[in-house]
C-alpha cells in the first residue's frame, strides 16, 4: 500500500509538467498549421497573379527577382560574380516560361492535370490537352542545350566555387570610389545584365503571341535551328580546345618542363583560335590566376592547382551568332523581319564588343606576343590568318623553367593597372577591395 501511494503521488506531481508539454505541443501544431495556411494562401495568390498577368509582365518580374538576388548576394558576400553564375541558368527558365505559358495556365486553372499534360507531351499530343507548338518547343529546347553546355564548362573551371570572382570586377573596382562602384553594381552588374539575358529570350514571347496565327514551322525556322546548332557545336569544340590547352600548360608548369610554342606564348593560337581570336567564350584561367595571386605563396598554389578557375569569359562570334539565329524564330512567327525583340540581341552584341576590347587590352599587357596575334588573326569573324610581319616579336621556341618560373604566372592585370599613371595608388583603393583580396588569399 505505501508503494502504491508513492506511485500515485509521483504521477500527481508530474501532471503540471505533462500539461505544460501538451500545451507546448499544441502551440507548435497550431503554429505549423498557421504557416501551412499562409503558404497555401500565398501560392493561391501567386497562381492567380500568374494566370491573370501577361507573360511578358510575369517574365519581367522573374528577371527583376533574379536581379535582386544577385545584388543581395553580392553585397552580403563581397563577391560580384553572382550574375555570372546565373547567366547560363535563367535564360532556359525564361524560355520554358514563354513556351509552356498556356499549358501552365491550363494546369493551374484546373482545365487539365499535370499527369495528363506529361503523358500528352511524351505521346506527341492529345485531344483537349494544351501543349506548346513545335516552334515553341524548339525555342525552349535550344536554350536548354546552350545552358547545359555553358553551365558544365563554367562548373569545371570552378565558376560555382564561392570564392570565385570574374577577374575583371577586381580591375573595375580600381576605377571608382566605393560608393560609385556600389551604384555600378546595382545598375549594371545586377540589374542591366539580368534584364539583358531576359531580353535575348523575348523572341519566344513574339512566337507565343503569334502562335495562334502561324503555328506551323517554316523554312526560316529550319535555318534558325541549323544555325543555332552549328554555332553551339563551334562553341563546344572551342571550349574543349581551350580547356585542353590550359590544362596541359599548367601541367607543364607544375612539372617545371620547358614551354614551347603556344605554351611559351601563354595563349592558344591553334585550332579554331587560328582563324578567330574570339570564336567562343574564352577561358580566363591564366588571367584569374594572376589577378588573384597577391603574394608569392598564393602564386605557387595557383600554379600547382590542377584546374583553373574560369570566368564566365568572353562571348564572341559563336555566342552572338546563336542569339541572332534565335531571333529568326520571331521573324518566322510574326512575318516581320525587324520586330522590337531585336533590341535584346543588339544590346548583347554591343556588350560583347566592349567586353572583347577590355579583355584584349588586358591580354596584350600580359603577353608581348599577343600584339602580333592581333595583327594576323581576325578579331571575331573566322578568317584565314595573315602573314607575320618581318621582324615581328615572337615567343621563344622554348622557355626554360629558369626563364619562366612555374610559381609565377604572368603579371596581374590589376597590378599592371596600379603601376600605370592612370591608376590610383594602392593606398587609395577601397578597404573592401583589400579585405576581399586578403580573405581570398586565406581561403586558398
Amino acid at each position: 500500500m505505501p508503494e502504491a501511494l508513492l506511485a500515485v503521488g509521483a504521477l500527481t506531481a508530474n501532471v503540471p509538467a505533462a500539461a505544460d508539454a501538451s500545451a507546448a505541443l499544441g502551440a507548435l501544431t497550431d503554429a505549423a498549421a498557421a504557416v501551412a495556411a499562409a503558404l497555401r494562401h500565398t501560392c493561391t495568390a501567386v497562381d492567380a497573379a500568374y494566370v491573370a498577368a501577361d507573360p511578358l509582365v510575369s517574365g519581367t518580374a522573374l528577371a527583376l527577382a533574379a536581379s535582386f538576388v544577385c545584388w543581395f548576394l553580392s553585397v552580403t558576400t563581397g563577391n560580384y560574380s553572382w550574375t555570372d553564375r546565373f547567366w547560363s541558368i535563367t535564360p532556359p527558365l525564361y524560355a520554358l516560361h514563354f513556351a509552356f505559358f498556356h499549358t501552365t495556365v491550363a494546369v493551374i486553372s484546373g482545365q487539365q492535370t499535370l499527369g495528363a499534360t506529361l503523358r500528352a507531351l511524351l505521346a506527341g499530343g492529345a485531344d483537349r490537352v494544351v501543349l506548346p507548338s513545335a516552334r515553341l518547343l524548339l525555342m525552349a529546347l535550344l536554350p536548354a542545350l546552350w545552358g547545359a553546355r555553358l553551365t558544365f564548362n563554367f562548373a569545371r573551371k570552378g565558376g560555382y566555387r564561392l570564392d570565385f570572382e570574374d577577374y575583371r570586377w577586381a580591375i573595375v573596382r580600381t576605377w571608382f570610389p566605393p560608393v560609385v562602384y556600389q551604384i555600378f553594381n546595382v545598375v549594371f552588374i545586377a540589374l542591366y545584365q539580368n534584364l539583358l539575358i531576359f531580353a535575348i529570350i523575348l523572341p519566344a514571347y513574339v512566337a507565343l503571341r503569334a502562335d495562334a496565327r502561324a503555328p506551323a514551322l517554316t523554312a526560316l525556322d529550319g535555318i534558325a535551328v541549323a544555325a543555332f546548332a552549328a554555332l553551339l557545336a563551334v562553341e563546344t569544340v572551342a571550349d574543349n580546345q581551350q580547356w585542353a590547352f590550359q590544362t596541359r600548360k599548367y601541367e607543364l608548369i607544375r612539372q617545371s618542363a620547358p614551354l614551347q610554342g603556344d605554351y611559351a606564348r601563354g595563349f592558344l593560337t591553334a585550332g579554331l583560335f587560328r582563324y578567330s581570336r574570339h570564336p567562343v567564350r574564352r577561358g580566363a584561367r591564366e588571367a584569374l590566376n594572376a589577378a588573384h595571386a597577391v603574394d608569392g605563396a598564393a602564386r605557387v598554389r595557383r600554379a600547382r592547382a590542377p584546374l583553373g578557375r574560369g570566368a564566365r569569359g568572353q562571348n564572341f562570334f559563336a555566342e552572338m551568332g546563336m542569339w541572332w539565329a534565335y531571333y529568326l524564330f520571331s521573324v518566322a512567327a510574326s512575318g516581320v523581319w525587324l520586330n522590337w525583340t531585336v533590341a535584346g540581341t543588339a544590346l548583347l552584341t554591343l556588350l560583347f564588343q566592349g567586353s572583347t576590347t577590355m579583355t584584349e587590352v588586358i591580354t596584350a599587357r600580359k603577353y608581348p606576343a599577343y600584339t602580333e596575334y592581333q595583327r594576323t588573326t581576325s578579331r571575331l569573324l573566322p578568317w584565314f590568318p595573315g602573314t607575320p610581319a618581318a621582324g615581328a616579336a615572337a615567343a621563344p621556341a622554348t622557355v626554360k623553367p629558369a626563364e619562366k618560373p612555374a610559381a609565377s604566372p604572368p603579371t596581374s592585370p590589376a597590378v599592371v593597372a596600379a603601376r600605370s599613371p592612370a591608376a590610383p595608388p594602392s593606398s587609395a583603393r577601397s578597404p573592401r577591395t583589400r579585405a576581399q583580396r586578403s580573405r581570398r588569399t586565406q581561403h586558398d
